[in-house]
């Protein structure tokens, strides 16, 4: 089973699953969780609070995907560090368009090869008119 964890900076984490929840219906917290981080955290705060998240999903028996907002931000590096001592995968630049497509069929994407094809799909889901 694919379990999954949202972080960002600020609310955004929890903006973005509320935002999910409204178009493809509320998730199942069992299975997706957001982490936020607030300028009063330090690295360590947001460290633990997204590992307890990771230990919850036991990423030995499930695929525990973590999206960040940001490459080389405290949720992106954060969740870095952790990835050293759990089986975890991590994409970062989340967005609402990915996120929809992953929550809607995430038991599909097993695997970090399963995942390339639908961050291909969200480069396309950015434009201008």
């Amino acid at each position: 089973m694919t379990k999954i964890i949202l972080t960002a900076h600020g609310e955004l984490s929890s903006a973005l699953l509320y935002s999910v929840g409204m178009i493809a219906g509320q998730q199942d917290p069992e299975q997706v969780a957001a982490v936020n981080f607030y300028p009063d955290d330090s690295l360590e705060t947001l460290k633990a609070r997204i590992e307890e998240k990771i230990v919850q999903f036991n990423p030995e028996e499930n695929h525990v995907i973590i999206f960040c907002d940001l490459k080389s931000g405290s949720p992106f590096n954060a969740s870095f560090l952790l990835s050293k001592k759990y089986k975890v995968t991590i994409v970062y630049g989340m967005n609402l368009p990915m996120l929809l497509e992953i929550l809607l069929m995430k038991d599909m994407y097993t695997s970090r090869e399963e995942l390339q094809p639908v961050i291909e799909m969200c480069k396309d889901s950015v434009g201008m008119m």
